[in-house]
């Protein structure tokens, strides 16, 4: 949806990360409305797990999105430079991410694009949940059905192939549900390594969600315990009813990563 900048609030000697809407959602049916809509959603939202956001204003034929500047390194860098993490970091992540999660579902809204790289890590462990750019709110459902419907015919899907629910490859509009889902691929991606999906087209990516079954644990990852499984199993799960996961048991696990460890 657009292109983050580094930047500096002049007045304030502040850094920030500056957010621009790419000019062809300007143009898109809803796009400048739904744009402006979360940005105020957005801002609205103050807690230590989510970057915030200061402000919002149009220039230059588009509008751009004033957030908090965030150090460190995204989860999926890490991964990918350290492979597999170990279940207790796992866990702490996790656990941090459901307080994150369980604020944003308490205040109505869906992320929607959870996954690795919309995590990031800083050198103390603490995470920051980053880009809301296809957030919705459940009190205008029917209004983001009517959009992400618009969407699929024009072979775009809202959010990440990879992390995507059945239910949104089904059409329907998405709840904090999906949200477990793209929680438990994010997990299963930093215990393997690899993501749960790994073809890179949508057609690809469609046949292995419809197929997909939960490897034994040993072929996961090294260690993973019983009670982990037992989380990526009902998370995982394609049927959202039965997507049993309690985020408030998760965020007891929440703590500070330390990637030095293995």
């Amino acid at each position: 949806m657009g292109i983050v900048y580094q930047a500096e609030r002049v007045a304030a000697g502040e850094t920030v990360a500056l957010k621009m809407l790419n000019h062809r959602c300007i143009y898109q049916p809803g796009g400048l409305q739904r744009f402006r809509r979360e940005a105020r959603i957005l801002k609205s939202l103050k807690h230590e797990s989510i970057a915030r956001v200061y402000d919002f204003f149009p220039a230059y034929k588009t509008e751009f999105l004033v957030m908090e500047f965030c150090s460190g390194s995204t989860l999926a860098q890490a991964i990918a430079t350290r492979g597999c993490l170990d279940e207790q970091n796992v866990r702490k992540l996790m656990g941090q991410l459901a307080v994150a999660l369980r604020y944003i579902h308490s205040h109505g809204i869906v992320h929607r694009d959870l996954k690795p790289s919309n995590v990031m890590v800083s050198d103390s462990g603490t995470i920051k949940l980053l880009d809301f750019g296809v957030v919705k709110l459940d009190s205008v459902a029917a209004e983001w059905r009517d959009m992400q419907t618009a969407t699929v015919s024009g072979s775009v899907l809202l959010g990440t192939l990879r992390y995507m629910s059945p239910e949104q490859f089904a059409g329907r509009s998405p709840d904090s549900r999906a949200d477990i889902y793209a929680l438990a691929c994010t997990a299963y991606e930093a215990l393997a390594g690899r993501p749960v999906i790994e073809a890179t087209d949508i057609y690809g990516v469609i046949a292995q969600h419809m197929r997909f079954a939960l490897p034994p644990r040993d072929q996961i990852g090294p260690g993973v315990s019983l009670e982990m499984y037992d989380l990526l199993k009902r998370g995982l799960d394609p049927a959202p009813d039965r997507r049993s996961v309690d985020l408030n048991q998760l965020a007891a696990w929440a703590g500070p990563m330390d990637l030095g460890a293995h």
